[in-house]
């Protein structure tokens, strides 16, 4: 119990300190593809080179990023929706990097980024409208996965667009 109120403050205060107030509607790729209501975003993502652990085992075939889920929040960081980013893999490192294709709801400031997660048992409706902090915190490894995460904002998502302004990709070590 102690733990999860450790990252929900740790998440309130990164979201204090990140939380963008308004949404420049420019910065946005145009709406190629995307349904009705949604936005397209394109961004390259990859994960940083794998440090050693001696102490926690690592699943064999869970080196990169087989999934990538987007968790998407409104301006005042309450739950929409989540969506599924397609992934085209960089030739030269094809399970670390590569760009990301995604269709999120015109009014989203924040995405959270999630690869690898097992959503089975997570219900949406359960959600909606509820906080970041208590969203994200809500959600558990599952055992024996490389859970891969990042955090962005619409407006800074944009600028990940190369390897060389690649999102870089949290390892849940």
């Amino acid at each position: 119990m102690k733990m999860k109120t450790n990252i929900r403050i740790i998440i309130a205060l990164a979201i204090l300190g990140l939380n963008v107030a308004c949404q420049s509607e420019d910065l946005l790729s145009p709406s190629g593809g995307a349904p009705e209501g949604y936005e397209k975003v394109e961004f390259y993502a990859e994960v940083p080179g794998m440090e050693e652990v001696m102490t926690k085992a690592v699943d064999p075939d869970g080196a990169g990023v087989q999934q990538m889920t987007v968790f998407c929040f409104d301006a005042n960081s309450f739950f929409i929706t989540t969506v599924t980013a397609d992934l085209s893999p960089d030739a030269g490192n094809p399970s670390l990097s590569g760009t990301f294709d995604v269709n999120v709801p015109e009014h989203t400031a924040v995405l959270q980024l999630v690869g690898n997660q097992n959503l089975t048992y997570f219900r949406e409706d359960n959600y909606r409208g509820m906080s970041e902090v208590d969203v994200m915190a809500a959600l558990e490894a599952s055992p024996g996965r490389m859970i891969y995460w990042a955090r962005e904002t619409i407006e800074s998502i944009v600028t990940h667009n190369s390897a060389a302004t690649a999102v870089k990709l949290l390892r849940n070590q």
